[in-house]
């Protein structure tokens, strides 16, 4: 099953960009061929896995006619990226909700996506152009929240966002779960979070957490992915699990 995944949140520093990249990672050593399409104009995650060949980044948004020549391949087996254009920047200002643009963009993704197993997009922090785009283009989507009392209370408007999203634009989008992250297993308030949200009935919660590790940081300062830094440490190894889980999911 070809399957393509938005990493969504309406927020930064939620872990958005680290899952994107480290799942994307664990999905690829597993043996699975994956493409990280990094549509964050920061352009975080495709800085992580770098390239074995240079290119102008183009806009895949307005020019998804591209979308099939864009990929390039990564510096690990069986992973591709599409870099950010530089003119994701000011997309969202100057897109707007252009039914055409996001049609064209769906007709693309389903043409790259019959070339990999899985088809892995960060999103930017906010349910703008770019992210409306990408997210009604996608099968699915992972929704990071941390483990912090702030974070717990805003959980609830991002699901309705997704939810609104549904309604009106992607009806077969499927929530494919919520990604507890920043787990501190020494802070009680942190744990408290972590079981209020498994509690909800109102999404899936996936069993795998990703703990604040100073690994995950260290990962970052030296542009790797968690299993090419440290495979050894307690956010790879959950990292792992989570691509175990989104394999089972997607039923491969």
């Amino acid at each position: 099953m070809k399957r393509a995944i938005a990493i969504y949140s309406n927020k930064g520093g939620v872990g958005k960009t680290t899952t994107a990249v480290n799942l994307t990672a664990c999905l690829a050593l597993s043996g699975k061929r994956v493409l990280l399409m990094d549509l964050d104009p920061r352009g975080l995650a495709a800085g992580r896995l770098g390239s074995q060949r240079s290119g102008a980044p183009c806009n895949v948004i307005t020019s998804p006619e591209k979308l099939k020549s864009a990929p390039i391949q990564a510096d690990y087996p069986n992973i591709c990226i599409i870099p950010p254009s530089p003119a994701l920047t000011d997309l969202d200002q100057t897109l707007g909700a252009n039914g055409d643009v996001a049609a064209r963009f769906r007709e693309g993704m389903e043409e790259v996506k019959q070339s990999f197993d899985y088809l892995i997009v960060d999103c930017p922090p906010t349910l703008g152009a770019i992210s409306r785009t990408a997210l009604g283009a996608v099968d699915g989507t992972i929704l990071p929240i941390q483990c912090e009392p702030y974070a717990f209370e805003g959980l609830g408007s991002l699901l309705q966002d997704i939810a609104e999203f549904r309604k009106k634009v992607h009806p077969k989008l499927l929530l494919d779960g919520v990604l507890l992250t920043l787990l501190d297993p020494a802070d009680p308030s942190s744990l408290d979070v972590a079981r209020q949200v498994s509690l909800r009935k109102d999404c899936r919660v996936f069993r795998s957490a990703i703990p604040r590790d100073p690994a995950v940081v260290a990962a970052a300062q030296r542009g790797l992915p968690l299993v090419e830094s440290d495979i050894g440490s307690r956010a790879a190894r959950a990292y792992v699990e989570l691509a175990r889980e989104v394999l089972s999911y997607a039923g491969t």
